[in-house]
């Protein structure tokens, strides 16, 4: 636990904490709900100078089950010092709300920029059973990968700019996560970027610039598979 509630504590406040370990508690895609409603009096804890300080919930009193009986916020809620919350979230998402301004200034705000070591790192990386997360193949050639993941992103950067586009759009490691075992295990990386091409990017990329000119369009899309194929499709994409 990272804290234990003392038995007799008159001021209802703090806590044993175990400043020795930190713990973390991660939330994917922080802003999918409406975090007033799901958080509750936890936006109240969140705050820095409330850390530790026990408030009394309207839950105090309801029965809690497969804690012999312990009512657990019976001294209060609190959220020790050593746990830490981290959010992620896509700030151009625009099928989800922004976040609320009470619990965004709770948090600080890192954004984490596209860039070429990260990518080759993501697709070297490994589960807890020394099998590679996004399959042999891109393991195999993650600084390729990253490399014609970046000539993609130069041309949003670039050419993408009359779509008012910019490194917010850039494309990442997430579009290559859960490819079908035949591809992400094979042997030929310019047919496993033609698959990401059809069946994921250049949807995503003619979503970004839905309802713009589309003389100006099809040669950005055009640009971008070039970019990303670096020396062309295979015959089995193209066919």
């Amino acid at each position: 636990m990272a804290a234990k509630n003392k038995e007799n504590d008159p001021k209802g406040t703090c806590a044993e904490d175990d400043p020795a370990h930190k713990y973390f508690f991660i939330i994917d895609e922080i802003n999918r709900a409406d975090l007033s409603n799901v958080l509750g009096e936890l936006m109240f804890c969140l705050e820095s100078d409330k850390r530790g300080e026990a408030v009394f919930t309207q839950y105090r009193n309801l029965p809690t089950y497969g804690l012999d009986g312990k009512d657990v916020f019976a001294n209060g809620f609190f959220v020790p010092n050593n746990v830490y919350i981290i959010g992620t979230m896509n700030d151009i998402d625009r099928s989800v709300e922004s976040m609320d301004f009470a619990l965004r200034r709770r948090f600080v705000f890192l954004e984490v920029e596209v860039e070429y070591e990260l990518l080759a790192d993501a697709f070297q990386a490994k589960d807890r059973n020394g099998s590679a997360v996004f399959g042999s193949l891109l393991y195999n050639n993650a600084e390729e990968a990253a490399r014609r993941i970046m000539a993609l992103n130069g041309i949003i950067a670039k050419e993408g700019e009359q779509f008012g586009l910019n490194r917010q759009y850039y494309i990442s490691q997430g579009q290559f996560s859960g490819l079908p075992e035949d591809r992400k295990s094979g042997t030929d990386l310019n047919k496993l970027l033609a698959f990401v091409w059809d069946f994921r990017l250049k949807s995503l990329l003619g979503e970004y610039v839905r309802g713009e000119d589309s003389r100006k369009v099809e040669p950005f899309l055009a640009a971008c598979q070039k970019a990303f194929m670096g020396n062309g499709r295979t015959e089995e994409s193209a066919s």
